[in-house]
Parts: C-alpha cells; sequence; structure tokens
C-alpha cells in the first residue's frame, strides 16, 4: 500500500493554498506506444495533464508468451522505489521525495521498456487491466487523481507469408501434397526496401514477417533443382497474410548423398554426444546406402541409435538402406574418451564417409580422379600416402605442399596419378604436427583439396609434442560425400552457448581461403538450476559472408529457424527437456551447426568475426564467445614450375633489413607476391619495369619470407628472403 507521508512545516501553507485556489486537479492521461528495434521491443510509457502528482502506481500486461522483459529506463525525475516484473505483468511505483508535487510536460516519457522478442505475431498488445495492482495516481492528501489509460495493440512485423516448397515430380509446375517437400531451401524476398530470406524446414514450409510492400519471390537454385516460378510477385501492401507455394523441377534424376559428422567439444575421460548426419539432396532414391565412420582410437562407441559392425581397426560400418529423395537422418552416438592425463589438449580426429558416392553432371572435363591422403606415425617418420581412389586418371599433375606446426616449411612436390595409383611422402617424426595439403584437381565439381594430418609422432627436444595445429587449416571435406571432424580434448567451458569453427584459421589473424567453407558449431548448454525445454539462438550473421551459400545441419530436436532483419538468424527449439548441467552434462546440451562460404569479392586481409546470443527458459539473455576470420591467400608450392626460368630473376640484399630490390632483367607485366612462412600472402605488387624496389618487408618480423613472381600471369620464378633486424 502506497502511504503519503506529509510535512508538518508545510501542512497549513498546502491547505490554505488548497483551499483559497479551489484546487482542481485533472485527469492524467497515460500512453504506450511499441516500436521495434533490430531483436527488441521499445515501449514507451509518455503522460499528458501530468500535473501536481504526489505518488503513482502504474501496471501494464505485456505478452510474456512472446517477448522476454529486458530492462527499465525512468524519467529522471522519477526515482523509482519498486519494480516488479512477474512474467505476465510490469508494475512500478514512486513517492515524490520534494517539498511540492511534481509536473511534468505534456508527453514526456515517464519511462521506457526493452523487451527481447521470442515469437512474432500478427499485432503485439500491451495493457493496463491489471485487477491485482491496478493503475492509480494520487495528488495532495493523498487525494486520488483520475486516470485515462490508452492501452495499444500494434503490428510490429509487417505481414507474413507462408507456403510450401515441393520437388515436381509430375512436371506440371503445380504444388502437389503428396509430391516430396524440399527442406533446407534458401527463399529471396525482394523488395523496395530491401532483400529478405527464409528457410524451409523438413517439412517444405516456411513462414516469413515482412513489411508491408510489394516483393517477388526467387527460390535460390541448387545445381539439380530449378524453379518452376521464379521472379513471382506478391502483394503485402494491402494483406496481413499470403500463402504462397511454389515447385521446382529437376534438372536430372540423379541421388546426391551428404554426410556430416557432429559433435560438441571432446571431454576427457568421459561420455561424449555426438552424431553423424545424412541426406538425399538428390531428385531419386539412393539404394543401398551406408556410412562408414573412422574413429580415433582415444574414443570408442558405447552407444548408438543405429546398429553398426566393425571392419576394421577403429572402423565401423552403419547400414541406411533406402534414403528417399529430399529427405535426411541422424545417427546418434555416445562415445567415451579415453582416461589417460596426457591426452589433454590432443586432438582427436574422426572422419565419416557416405555411399553411393557418385557425382551428379560433373564436367566433361573432369577426369573422375579423386585424392585422399592419409596419414601415420610408423618407427621414426611421418608417412602420408596420396592416392588416387576415384574412377580415372589424373590428366595434369597437381602440386602439394606440407605444414610443420602452423609453418610451410618449403617442403612439397607434384604427384601424376592413375587410378589406384599411390605416392608415399616421408618426413622425420619429430614432434610436430604436420599436415600435408593437396591442391585441387582441375575441374574437380567441388574443388577439394585433399588433406590428412599427424600429430604426436616423435618428440620435441623437450620430450613433449606440439598439439593444437590441425583444425587451423581447411579438412579436405569440401565434397558431400566425406565429414571429418577434429577437436582438441578439452575441459569444458560452462557457458550457455560456445562456438566453435572449422577450419579455426592460420596464425594470430586466423587466415583462412576465401573459398573455404567455413563450419559454425554451436553447443549449447543448461547452466540454469532446472530443466529447460526452450531455446532461443540469435547469430547475426557478418555480411563478410554470402548468406545465400547458408547451409543448416538438420538436428534430430524439433526445431524452426529464419533469417530475420539484418541478417538474424533465429533458431528455436522446443520440447527439448535439457537437464541442468550440474546433474548430468550429457543430457544438459546439445550441438547444431551450419556452414557458409565468404563473399567471393571478398580482400585480402577482410576480417569474418562471428557471435550470438541464446535465451533459455530461465528468460535470461546470455552471449556466445567470439570467433575471428582473416580473408588470406595460401600457396601451395614455393617450388619453382620450371627451373631453367626464362627471366634470371635476382633480389637483394638478401638479408634485407629494409627495402628489397629486384632485377627483372627485361620489362613485362609483373606481379610479385610476398608470403610469410605459413604460406599466407601478406602483401602483392605489380609493376611493368625491369628493376623493382619494394618496401612489402620493411614493418615485417624478422623471420623467412617467400616471393612468387608472375610475368603475364605465368609463374616464372621463386625467391626466398631472409629478414633482418635493422
Amino acid at each position: 500500500m502506497i502511504k503519503y507521508h506529509i510535512r508538518p512545516l508545510l501542512t497549513l501553507l498546502l491547505l490554505s493554498i488548497v483551499s483559497q485556489s479551489g484546487w482542481a486537479q485533472d485527469t492524467v492521461r497515460l500512453f504506450l506506444d511499441a516500436n521495434k528495434t533490430g531483436d527488441t521491443i521499445v515501449l514507451q510509457l509518455t503522460a499528458k495533464e501530468f500535473k501536481d502528482v504526489e505518488s503513482f502506481v502504474i501496471t501494464f500486461n505485456y505478452p510474456d508468451a512472446e517477448l522476454n522483459y529486458s530492462n527499465t529506463t525512468v524519467h529522471p525525475q522519477l526515482n523509482v522505489q519498486s519494480d516488479i516484473q512477474n512474467n505476465q505483468f510490469i508494475s512500478f511505483s514512486w513517492i515524490n521525495p520534494n517539498s511540492f508535487p511534481l509536473t511534468l510536460p505534456d508527453n514526456s516519457v515517464l519511462a521506457e521498456f526493452k523487451f527481447f522478442i521470442e515469437k512474432r505475431k500478427f499485432e503485439t498488445c500491451f495493457d493496463f487491466n491489471v485487477a491485482t495492482r491496478p493503475t492509480s495516481f494520487f495528488g495532495l492528501l493523498s487525494a486520488v487523481i483520475p486516470v485515462q489509460l490508452n492501452p495499444i495493440c500494434k503490428n510490429l512485423f509487417g505481414g507474413f507469408v507462408e507456403g510450401y516448397l515441393r520437388m515436381d515430380i509430375n512436371n506440371d509446375c503445380m504444388v502437389d501434397g503428396f509430391e516430396p517437400a524440399i527442406g533446407n531451401a534458401l527463399i529471396r524476398f525482394n523488395g523496395s526496401n530491401g532483400t529478405f530470406y527464409t528457410v524451409t524446414n523438413e517439412d517444405g514450409y516456411y513462414q516469413r514477417y515482412l513489411p508491408y510492400n510489394n516483393y517477388t519471390v526467387n527460390t535460390i537454385n541448387s545445381d539439380l533443382l530449378q524453379s518452376c516460378n521464379a521472379g513471382s510477385p506478391i502483394d503485402l501492401a494491402t494483406n496481413k497474410t499470403i500463402s504462397y507455394s511454389s515447385a521446382s523441377a529437376p534438372k536430372q534424376n540423379c541421388a546426391l548423398l551428404e554426410t556430416e559428422f557432429i559433435a560438441a567439444q571432446i571431454e576427457l575421460c568421459a561420455s561424449n554426444s555426438a552424431s553423424i548426419r545424412y541426406y538425399n539432396t538428390g531428385t531419386i532414391n539412393a539404394d543401398n546406402a551406408y556410412i562408414t565412420l573412422d574413429l580415433d582410437p582415444v574414443l570408442t562407441i558405447e552407444e548408438s541409435s543405429v546398429a553398426f559392425s566393425s571392419i576394421g581397426t577403429y572402423t565401423y560400418r552403419f547400414e541406411l538402406n533406402t534414403i528417399k529423395a529430399q529427405s535426411s537422418g541422424q545417427i546418434n552416438l555416445i562415445l567415451k574418451s579415453a582416461c589417460n592425463n596426457n591426452l589433454s589438449g590432443r586432438t582427436v580426429q574422426n572422419i565419416a564417409r557416405i555411399f553411393p558416392n557418385s557425382y551428379c553432371n560433373p564436367a566433361n572435363e573432369f577426369s573422375g580422379a579423386e585424392i585422399t591422403v592419409t596419414a601415420g606415425c610408423i618407427g621414426n617418420e611421418n608417412v602420408f600416402e596420396i592416392k588416387n581412389t576415384g574412377s580415372g586418371n589424373m590428366k595434369k599433375e597437381i602440386v602439394f605442399n606440407t605444414v610443420e606446426d602452423d609453418i610451410m616449411p618449403n617442403f612439397g612436390g607434384k604427384v601424376l596419378l592413375d587410378k589406384d595409383a599411390a605416392q608415399i611422402v616421408r618426413y622425420p617424426a619429430n614432434g610436430k604436427t604436420r599436415i600435408i595439403i593437396v591442391d585441387t584437381i582441375a575441374n574437380h565439381p567441388y574443388k577439394i583439396r585433399s588433406s590428412a594430418a599427424i600429430e604426436g609422432c616423435g618428440t620435441l627436444p623437450n620430450g613433449s609434442i606440439s598439439k593444437g595445429y590441425i583444425n587451423n587449416y581447411s579438412q579436405g571435406d569440401e565434397g558431400p560425400f566425406i565429414s571429418k571432424f577434429s577437436t582438441e580434448i578439452v575441459s569444458l567451458a560452462n557457458n550457455a552457448l560456445h562456438i566453435t569453427s572449422l577450419p579455426e584459421g592460420a596464425g594470430t589473424p586466423r587466415f583462412i581461403n576465401k573459398s573455404d567453407r567455413l563450419r559454425y558449431n554451436f553447443v549449447v548448454r543448461n547452466i540454469t538450476t532446472s530443466f529447460v525445454n526452450r531455446v532461443v539462438i540469435r547469430n547475426k550473421i557478418p555480411v563478410t559472408l554470402d548468406i545465400t551459400t547458408l547451409r543448416l545441419a538438420r538436428n534430430d530436436s524439433k526445431f524452426t529457424w529464419s533469417i530475420q532483419e539484418d541478417r538474424v538468424l533465429e533458431v528455436v527449439f522446443e520440447g527439448l527437456n535439457l537437464a541442468a548441467y550440474s546433474e548430468d552434462k550429457l543430457l544438459s546440451q546439445f550441438t547444431f551447426s551450419y556452414s557458409i562460404v565468404p563473399l567471393s569479392e571478398s580482400i585480402f586481409n577482410t576480417k569474418i568475426e562471428n557471435s550470438a546470443e541464446i535465451i533459455l527458459d530461465s528468460k535470461v539473455i546470455y552471449n556466445s564467445n567470439k570467433t575471428l576470420h582473416t580473408v588470406g591467400n595460401f600457396i601451395f608450392t614455393i617450388i619453382k614450375e620450371n627451373e631453367n626460368d626464362p627471366i634470371n630473376v635476382k633480389a637483394f640484399p638478401n638479408p634485407c633489413e629494409e627495402n628489397l630490390n629486384f632485377d627483372l632483367g627485361s620489362s613485362g607485366n609483373y606481379l610479385i607476391q610476398f608470403f610469410n612462412q605459413q604460406g599466407i600472402k601478406i602483401s602483392e605488387e605489380k609493376t611493368n619495369l625491369s628493376s623493382f624496389t619494394s618496401a612489402a618487408l620493411v614493418n615485417q618480423i624478422q623471420g623467412v619470407y617467400y616471393c612468387l613472381i608472375f610475368n603475364d600471369s605465368k609463374k616464372i620464378s621463386s625467391v626466398k628472403i631472409i629478414k633482418a633486424i635493422k
């Protein structure tokens, strides 16, 4: 109950004023208005005729199933003494601490409330109808001041478009319910107010709120599907709801299987959840399908949702039988990690492959060759096998390079292999992590750069081994039929949301190729003290990533996802029943992921930072960690392509302290590229002169650098430069 505290010294004076002036109190009028800013609703409470007020209680309802209350900002002259928020209504009260009643100008903002958006509806309503704590205003001597309340129902999200996307198997470009649904398809809406996206669910359904306007709708075509209704117009200027379904016709009859191995971070001496997801993104069924899994030796399978058999040392086979066109499935695994403290920080590597593994309509120029690289520690050597496991002979030799920890030490070579032929590459075992990366085969449909890595072979001079480098580079699983997953064995961080990425990137800047497909893994943990059933994740996709290349890995949990304004990917999981992390680590978490490619026009040194926020049942918003990548450019050989260079290039002084001089012999169209020991391009310069002075290394640290020199786009020479301290 609100009490009025009268001030004795002023009582007679105030009573005299009231009696002499016949003080009449006007009605206070309260107004609510709401607006949307990104993923937040801002609600303003304004007042008119706010005169001679001594105290008040203001209470209003808000749609707690749709909005999550965040915070309140009050007028500077209102020192709010109590603030109640009970997931149904918000109430706050004020008692005047000053000598005279408070008067505020008309349209003053008494308070501003912020809400995090959980669900979107046609209308969002706020009203003052709270019987248990009614809105009340009081003047002098606790006199009741009449209040006029003005609630609001407002359309904050525009209208919405909903529909289904089907595969047109009877060639009539009509949407028929019996036709296969197309899930995970990107749909684009173009309007004068911008471009908006949404994605179809497993059953081909989509729903997208859009600002009122006219739009054209396009389904982003795939290699196997062509939209029947490209550029169809819709009018959302006057309609709140539009149903728009579409069909995509097969370009060819082909089954195309994909697989993805997903796991949270692997904890030492613990049971860890993992999954192998698989899809048929093709246009016909895939018969006699199966998956093989090469499991890291430190892991064992405790449980599997699909029966498996052992077909080799640490290799297992899972029978899938027939996978229907545009359908998917998942194998859920519990993996137990070994209990050896020496394994802490080591990298576990797992490889899932799906069969049959035939490409759909590859280019005629593609030879059918496929490179597979395997690594082993044999005696005192790192032994790599580079093998052509494809259906045809290589037509042209390609280069490979090695990485030692995070350094490309100028060891590389070339391979030209017939079908089933192999080349063995050996290096001394010295305790360092070694990776072989093979350049892509010409005209390969997925431009795969096959690779393999080995960690912990031999020892460093101090008796230890290097760790944590394998994930720096692309895993060589760009194709649909293979998924590599490697992660360090760690102690799990007690975060509600933790993001990891593959590749992680090389060096401190985390350099990647702009053609690398980045896979972001989101590890969700219930860090509250009770069960959680609903999780909302919002991830603003960086503008440096090509949103049209987004591929979200499907998940066994029931979820919906969409791309909201400002490129915000919103994923909502329902019916989870996640245990508290303190009670059951294994049942308190799950993982989902997506992959995406940087913009093709990304320039060198473009930064890609990614983070997200998560809201649990507790209504608390948690922020994730932040990942970083930088667009670079890797070399795949420092070896001269022609030992008898047509131009004798000289670089001096070498070692150099500052500027570096080049004698190119004659004029031409030269491009000079500089790389550090990680094989990452740090600079490039052009000249058409026969001699040239470069300042590219002036601000670089001491060490070894490499230069590649091109004339008319043909590499003519390479130079190793030593940067000395001045």
